[in-house]
């Protein structure tokens, strides 16, 4: 077996500046555009995968907690978190989300404008726990909603950073 290769520690120079995300980002993309490509195809697994972990924490969860509580080992819910298990199915994201207390749904919307969206379709999801889920989700249909542009802002300028 190969010993693996041990790296050498650099100092840092006084003179390196912190570069903003999307600046960096953009100069790999020029660079290697089959990187952007990826980046592009796998954005909404890892939005999913970010979601799913940003809930449980508000939750205040452990992975091993929702684990116990959706019958699934942590090794699962840490590779559905890093979203390296592919796009989870519509049950997983159910389960998911009862474990955290929380109700999961499908949303079709149109956007009218910058600043609002009519529901045209809403379905609640259900896990498999034996629970009744009450029917949320579907009572949002044909409704107008209000799109936060500020929020939208915020998460931009988060995932600058």
């Amino acid at each position: 077996m190969e010993a693996p290769t041990k790296l050498k520690a650099t100092k840092t120079s006084k003179s390196m500046k912190v570069r903003p995300f999307a600046e960096v980002q953009e100069e790999i993309f020029r660079e290697f555009p089959r990187t952007k490509e990826l980046w592009t195809k796998t954005e909404p697994r890892r939005e999913v995968s970010l979601m799913l972990t940003r809930l449980r924490k508000e939750q205040g969860l452990s992975q091993k907690e929702i684990a116990g509580r959706a019958g699934w080992d942590k090794a699962f819910v840490s590779r559905l978190e890093s979203g390296l298990s592919g796009f989870p199915d519509s049950d997983t994201v159910a389960r998911y989300a009862a474990a955290c207390g929380l109700s999961a749904g499908f949303v079709i919307g149109e956007q009218s404008g910058a600043k609002h969206m009519r529901v045209r379709g809403a379905v609640t999801l259900r896990a498999d726990s034996g629970q009744p889920q009450p029917h949320s989700f579907e009572r949002l249909r044909d409704r107008r909603l209000e799109l936060n542009a500020e929020e939208e802002e915020t998460d931009a300028e988060a995932r600058e950073q």
